[in-house]
């Protein structure tokens, strides 16, 4: 089933690129623009990071057994209930986010269809750093504990905006997708006893929806942008991800 769905994604992806590419032949020139974006870290990237560290260094709790049966246990044998699940919104394990960063460049192609609908192709390179605290500590052990992520990666995506054009200093956007997201992330844990760091990697594909104002700058010769932002995603396989942030057209 997750293999049909990524198919799926993949197809309507590059049938989109298709027709956008097609689409420029006929109508008004594509416009390009670079972005760079200041906001929340994006979080797909946290169940597959902590499981990943849990299977190297503890022994695996029994949902990460049948999960990962051929998980070696750790060295040493400590049992911490530290897992994909550890930071999910259902976690039974309280916990705090105090730190959640993250810049972006991003490259983006607009082909207009008429009216304020365009069709819209991105890519765009992040880096973010995310910092979590456990005043409970993890399991059996009781001290409290500090996750930390450092992540760095890439980001396709492909969809429809509608982007409306109030004055000439103020305009509102609206769009809907799809995409896949690439991270390359350091995974550190810390308390009185623990001390583990970890690298690994994920992917993921996801489906969003994004709201925007932007304020424009009063020449007429440019049209640079500063863009107030908030992105829903999905990701069918983790959940929900909710960014905002701040970026500059150019």
């Amino acid at each position: 089933m997750h293999n049909a769905r990524s198919a799926a994604s993949y197809l309507f992806s590059f049938g989109l690129l298709l027709t956008l590419l097609t689409a420029c032949g006929a109508a008004p020139p594509p416009k390009h623009s670079f972005t760079l974006g200041y906001g929340q870290d994006d979080m797909f990237f946290i169940p597959s990071a902590l499981q990943a560290t849990a299977e190297q260094f503890f022994t695996p709790t029994p949902k990460s057994v049948a999960r990962s049966a051929a998980a070696p246990p750790a060295a040493g044998g400590l049992v911490v209930d530290i897992g994909e699940d550890t930071l999910s919104p259902d976690s039974g394990t309280p916990y705090s986010a105090k730190k959640s960063r993250q810049i972006r460049l991003g490259a983006q192609v607009e082909q207009p269809l008429g009216g304020a609908l365009s069709l819209h192709a991105g890519a765009s390179l992040f880096y973010g750093k995310s910092r979590y605290v456990l005043p409970e500590g993890a399991g059996i052990l009781k001290d409290p504990t500090t996750i930390r992520f450092t992540s760095h990666g890439g980001e396709l995506e492909t969809g429809v905006i509608w982007n409306k054009r109030h004055s000439q200093r103020l305009s509102s956007r609206f769009g809907m997708g799809l995409g896949r997201s690439v991270a390359r992330t350091r995974t550190q844990i810390n308390s009185a006893l623990l001390d583990v760091e970890n690298r690994s990697s994920s992917s993921a594909g996801f489906i969003y929806t994004d709201v925007g104002l932007g304020l424009h700058s009063p020449s007429p010769k440019t049209d640079r942008a500063l863009q107030m932002r908030t992105r829903l995603k999905y990701y069918p396989d983790r959940g929900l991800s909710l960014q905002s942030g701040v970026s500059a057209g150019f």
